[in-house]
């Protein structure tokens, strides 16, 4: 692995993670949409916005200068 990218706040927290410890590690805070109450037009907005946080996040990540 060449980097590892946590989104849950309970995975980033575990002192020994399913990650090897010698990688890069960054941790993107990310509501779980799956979790959101209400009905099927909040669940929806609630994954939209996940996944547009989400491709912000990846496209700065993969246009870093390593």
């Amino acid at each position: 692995m060449d980097f590892g990218i946590t989104l849950c706040n309970d995975i980033c927290e575990q002192p020994s993670g399913p990650w090897p410890r010698d990688a890069p590690l960054a941790h993107w805070s990310v509501a779980d949409p799956a979790l959101v109450k209400g009905d099927d037009l909040q669940k929806r907005a609630a994954f939209i916005e996940a996944y547009r946080r989400l491709g912000v996040r990846l496209t700065a990540f993969v246009n870093l200068p390593f």
